[in-house]
Formats: C-alpha cells, structure tokens, sequence
C-alpha cells in the first residue's frame, strides 16, 4: 500500500478533515490536489470528494476552521471558505453517464473509485484518504503514480474524448505544464474523436473555456501548433486554411520557442520526466513555485481573445 505525506500547509484544514465523522464512507483528497503534491508543485486547488453527505462535512470542516460554507444541496456539492483566501471544494462522490457525445453528464451519487472514473486523465485519478486508519493511503486505480513517473498524459478509456472533446485541449495544456506527452493509444483516440466532427458538437462557451485555459497557460509555442498537428485547428476555427498567418498555427510563429515541441521525446520532456521522478521519489521535498508563469499575461489573453472569437 503506499502512502502519502501531505504538506505542512495544509496539515491544520486536512488535520480538521480526519476529525469529521462521515459514516457513511470515507472522505478524500483528489484529483489535480494530488497530483501536485506527488509532482512538488506548490499552486494546486484542494477538492475534497465525500463518500456520504459532502455538505455536512463541509459544515463540520468551517466550524472547526473558523470558516463560512456556500452550501448548494441541488449539487450535492459545497464551498468552504477561511482565512485570507483559503478554499476547499466538497463534493459528494459521484459517477456519471453521457448519454450524446460532448453533452453534459448525467449525474449520480457513486464510489470513490466511480468518481475517479469519471476523470479525464490517469494523473488526474488519484485520491488520498483523509479517514481514520487508512489517512494518507493513496487510490490510484488507473496507475496515475506510474503515468506521472513516464510523463505520460493517458486517458481512463476509450470513449473519453467522444463523452468529452474539451479533454483534447486539456491534454495539450498538460503537455505544455508538464512537458509530458500523451501516449500512442490517447493521441489515436484524440485524433479520431477530432477527424469524426465532435469538436463541432461543444456549445461555444465550453470551447471559449477551454481555449482560453490553454493559452493563458504561459507558453503558446506548443500548445497552438500540436493543435493543428492533431488536426483539431479546423475544428475550432473553421476558417482558416491549411497554411499561412490567418491560421492559429500561423499565429504562434512569433511566439517564444522556449519549449521543445516535441514533448515527450525531446531533451526538454526528458529533463522534465526526470524532475518528476526525483520530486516523486521524495513527495514533499521539492516544493518549487512554477515561478514567472504570470509573464506577458497581457499578450496571451489578447490571443485567447482572438481564439474565443475564431472559435
């Protein structure tokens, strides 16, 4: 069984987590949380997933840090808020069914290992206990651990990008973050979901959401390009011919050429892949920021701009 050492920041609200008494099942830390902590990263979001009633265990989590909830009980779903701006997302666990492709889910109350399944990628289906005997064992159903360790961006199964096409620029944005790489078996399947039209089906809004996610990442120089290699830049902007500047490739020629484009083979995606397994070799270690990831922001959301408006 492995465990995890969480980090010290967090050890009063996580601390305050294993007190609360759910009997209904277990309560947990998921999902980018924990995929951050195993990579070093500082910045991450803490969500929570309940195994019971999520709201009251958010109640009992802000009476015992001294915090507020908003509270939304048609979700199952709540928000504590403490300190200057600390913030803790709880959810109940949940499984999910699409019925149409790139349509929203329906939604049911599941398992830790259902809501895990629901994920969009391995990294992102990892949750740690916060409950009694079991604090700090890690749930890794899907072998996130080892797809972190490989620098491998993989999906949970075959009709992920079909249920939802927004999971496509996700793992670009990854790629760009991580300098990981989707493996063989994700890139065919996004480059399938990509070529049968279900990008076309997302409303505008998600698409806008996740365009501009992508390029306020930091770095444009990958992410626009791999676009358009998986043949994804018609889709999102039906206008613009194969070659020349009015393209969204065309459009990231002038950008930086700090990151390798090729990911994942490259010495860059190499060094990165390695940083990973030293930080995962020693979880709590290395607690290095990403640093100037804020430069040039003025830029970046001038082209994201540009993009929702092509989109």
């Amino acid at each position: 069984m492995h465990t995890l050492s969480l980090p010290d920041d967090l050890a009063p609200v996580l601390g305050a987590l294993a007190d609360v008494d759910e009997p209904n099942g277990g309560v947990y830390l998921v999902g980018g949380a924990v995929r951050d902590i195993l990579l070093g990263e500082p910045n991450f979001d803490v969500d929570v997933v309940v195994e019971g009633d999520a709201i009251a265990v958010a109640r009992a989590l802000a009476a015992a840090v001294g915090g507020r909830v908003r509270a939304h009980p048609q979700f199952g779903t709540a928000v504590v808020l403490y300190g200057d701006d600390g913030r803790i997302d709880v959810v109940t666990a949940r499984s999910e069914t699409y019925h149409a492709p790139a349509a929203l889910p329906t939604v049911e109350p599941g398992s830790i290992e259902e809501d895990l399944h629901r994920r969009d990628f391995t990294i992102n289906a990892m949750a740690v206990s916060l409950s009694g005997d079991e604090a700090g064992k890690l749930v890794d159903p899907f072998d996130g651990r080892r797809d972190l360790e490989a620098g491998r961006i993989r999906i949970l199964h075959d009709r992920s990008f079909i249920d939802d096409p927004t999971r496509i620029l996700r793992a670009i944005r990854y790629e760009d973050r991580f300098g990981f790489r989707m493996d063989e078996e994700t890139e065919a399947l996004a480059r399938s979901c990509i070529e049968t039209g279900h990008v076309g089906d997302l409303s505008g809004a998600r698409l806008r959401e996740e365009l501009v996610a992508l390029l306020e990442e930091g770095d444009v120089s990958h992410a626009i390009p791999r676009l358009a290699e998986l043949g994804a830049e018609k889709e999102i902007h039906p206008g613009a011919p194969a070659t020349g500047d009015p393209s969204l490739a065309g459009r990231a020629q002038g950008a930086p050429q700090g990151r390798d484009p090729d990911r994942g083979g490259g010495p860059r995606g190499a060094r990165a892949r390695e940083a990973a397994r030293r930080r995962l070799a020693h979880p709590c270690g290395d607690r290095r920021s990403r640093g100037a990831a804020g430069a040039g922001r003025a830029a970046l959301r001038a082209r994201a701009r540009w993009a929702a408006r092509a989109a």
